[in-house]
């Protein structure tokens, strides 16, 4: 049930969090804001419906880099405003917990815990997980050569008659004392 609402609410609620960034960052009017997050997304929408997978992924790449350098403004805008509003804003309590969930899971998994430096890529790429990967993934449902699907192409005669190999591994008892061994089998 979390993922479901999450998965509905993540979208818009980080679209409106870059609006709203920024129109701080840059000081700008809320609308202009919204105009420059919106025409990426919708562009981005259109080509998903309409070009072939590859210039999706190619328009893909262009628009997460984009993004990326936007959320390295919002980035100092964030900084900004918590310095000006305090740690009680709603953009420094949404950094705040990110950077809280992630801190409370590497605590929690201290073999892991290097994975938490690369915690600033994942912040700049925020944009593109859960604005452009829900829209990319939305839009190729029919396409069925990428992920777990099964390859919708007919496998060739020649393949079917070919005996497979497989290969196994025997529990082998040796000698009087108890030793066992392991033997492979090609079969």
């Amino acid at each position: 049930m979390v993922m479901l609402v999450s998965s509905i609410l993540g979208p818009g609620t980080i679209f409106l969090m870059i609006v709203g960034a920024i129109s701080i960052s840059f000081n700008i009017d809320t609308n202009w804001s919204l105009l420059i997050v919106s025409v990426p997304v919708v562009t981005f929408c259109i080509v998903c419906l309409v070009a072939k997978p590859e210039k999706q992924l190619l328009f893909a790449q262009i628009v997460s880099a984009l993004f990326a350098m936007l959320m390295t403004a919002v980035f100092v805008g964030t900084s900004l405003q918590i310095q000006k509003d305090g740690i009680l804003s709603p953009h420094s309590i949404f950094l705040f917990s990110v950077m809280g969930s992630f801190v409370t899971a590497a605590i929690l998994h201290p073999l892991e815990f290097t994975c938490i430096i690369p915690g600033i890529l994942y912040f700049l790429a925020i944009p593109s997980m859960y604005m452009l990967l829900p829209i990319y993934s939305i839009c190729n449902l029919n396409t069925v050569t990428w992920g777990t699907r099964e390859d919708p192409r007919p496998q060739e005669k020649n393949d079917l008659a070919k005996p497979r190999k497989s290969h196994h591994m025997d529990l082998v008892e040796k000698g009087g004392e108890g030793e066992v061994k392991f033997l492979w089998k090609n079969v």
